[in-house]
């Protein structure tokens, strides 16, 4: 399978850390989807989650990367589990920044609905929908 490198932007939040993501790569993959699908678009803007719901030991290191760009590569096949669809992105990076904070790689919540050991970009949504 090919990859797709691209390049996004290291963002902090109270208990998150996310890599903004150029929201043309959520577009095309939902304009490919099967028009029957209708899925709802993702709550927030497109994003990769690096760290969420989790307080890093090291938190000398939260806020360092503020506003860098960060290289990733992502799988533009979408998968798709009973509620979400995503894209399954890669980079060595990210995972650096995590053992940096002190934590694991990956981690449930970073890793996508299939729980492969990957980060993931959410392109929507088959919760209930609303006509």
């Amino acid at each position: 399978m090919n990859l797709i490198e691209d390049t996004g932007t290291i963002h902090y939040g109270d208990d998150k850390l996310i890599v903004i993501v150029d929201p043309g790569i959520v577009d095309l993959a939902r304009g490919l989807a099967p028009k029957y699908l209708k899925l709802n678009q993702q709550r927030y803007a497109p994003h990769i989650s690096v760290v969420r719901h989790e307080t890093p030991p090291l938190m000398q290191y939260w806020g360092k990367y503020e506003g860098q760009q960060v290289t990733f590569t992502y799988s533009p096949c979408a998968q798709n589990g009973q509620v979400y669809y995503w894209l399954d992105a890669y980079s060595e990076e990210l995972k650096y920044i995590r053992k940096e904070l002190g934590l694991y790689p990956s981690s449930r919540l970073t890793r996508p609905p299939d729980g492969k050991e990957c980060f993931h970009i959410t392109i929507g949504n088959c919760k209930q929908l609303i006509y």
